[in-house]
């Protein structure tokens, strides 16, 4: 599910050490020590303590008032049955086969105050630094959104965000989010968050709107162009996907958005050649600055995480919008034949007194 809000690390081994090419390590026992935890209490570890949960977010919103929601509408203790829904269309098919799953179809759940503090910061960014930017203008994409936790936390935080969008390959997950967001829809369609109040009520938080869209950022039709903020929880990524996303974020996203990745960087630059299916497709150089890397805390591996902030400099982003995939010669053969085979049944056409005369 190329998940930037999910993902659990596989590990063969006590005392093997998880390493990728781009040099991320993480010691075995420490994986080992949260999958244990996870897998007898389903309960996820403590958000990151050097975030003040009473901080308001640029829109004025208390990051605990969000997460209480959050708590109330993901359950921690229910961690291991959302885990369980991406088994069936995820790894589940290369474990019935006898093969080793990849991590990149696995699901987790990010902190959600690293999260906050890092969407913040992206909002500001986005804005030259000044953070007076209208945010009913900005839309945010979580690529790779899971159970769209964050997509609603999000939407939750800024209220008057344009959109708040998820983005995920896997359709049993993908369905879940959409489960989700009508819990948080009422008669009238309005969206609300529910949470908990310091004085034991319940409050409501107002949301953003939401899109979840099934999909992948390898697809060019898969329309992100839009996208202000874009976050991907990239820590299980291999290098060919994280090629493969800056490839994404070149091809459509306008110069000024801002993507946060995690453990794993953005390629500062790329050539994208022509798509040989649709001639249509911009194609060229795209560049992408590293502006900043953050540290914080994802209790799923073990400890801190860098978070890594770019900006797009450079892109083949042309202001169309979204582009409709053009039928293959295939397609169109099949069209034909159905055409035809349609004609066949309404039988002989019947000639005007006119046509009938010509005939003759």
């Amino acid at each position: 599910m190329y998940s930037s809000s999910a993902f659990i690390l596989f590990v063969l081994g006590a005392s093997i050490e998880f390493r990728t090419s781009y040099g991320f390590m993480v010691s075995s026992n420490a994986i080992k020590a949260n999958k244990l935890q996870l897998s007898l209490s389903g309960e996820i570890s403590e958000d990151d303590l050097s975030i003040d949960r009473n901080t308001l977010s640029s829109s004025g919103t208390m990051y605990c008032d969000v997460l209480s929601g959050l708590n109330k509408l993901y359950p921690p203790d229910e961690l291991s049955a959302r885990n369980a829904i991406s088994r069936t269309d995820g790894y589940w098919k290369y474990i019935s086969k006898g093969e080793e799953p990849p991590p990149t179809l696995t699901y987790g759940e990010f902190d959600f105050l690293f999260f906050s503090d890092l969407i913040d910061k992206a909002i500001v960014l986005h804005d030259g630094g000044e953070g007076r930017g209208n945010i009913a203008e900005k839309t945010f994409t979580d690529i790779g959104s899971g159970t769209g936790r964050l997509v609603i936390g999000a939407a939750a935080l800024h209220p008057k965000l344009k959109l708040s969008r998820g983005i995920e390959i896997l359709q049993g997950i993908h369905d879940s989010a959409v489960s989700n967001l009508e819990l948080c829809t009422k008669s009238d369609e309005t969206q609300w968050l529910s949470y908990g109040m310091t004085n034991g009520n319940e409050g409501e938080l107002n949301l953003a709107s939401i899109e979840f869209e099934c999909g992948s950022f390898d697809d060019p039709y898969e329309y992100i162009g839009d996208s202000d903020v874009i976050f991907v929880f990239s820590t299980c990524f291999t290098p060919e996907m994280m090629s493969n996303l800056s490839d994404g974020i070149g091809r459509q996203c306008k110069p000024g958005t801002i993507v946060i990745t995690t453990e794993y960087k953005l390629n500062t630059s790329g050539l994208i050649d022509p798509l040989v299916s649709d001639s249509r497709m911009p194609h060229g150089d795209y560049s992408i600055d590293l502006v900043d890397s953050i540290d914080g805390t994802c209790w799923l591996v073990g400890g801190r995480s860098t978070a890594h902030v770019h900006k797009v400099t450079k892109s083949l982003w042309d202001g169309t919008g979204p582009r409709q995939k053009p039928e293959t010669s295939v397609q169109l053969e099949c069209v034909q034949e159905a055409q035809n085979a349609l004609d066949s049944l309404k039988g002989p056409k019947q000639l005007s007194f006119e046509e009938f005369l010509k005939s003759q």
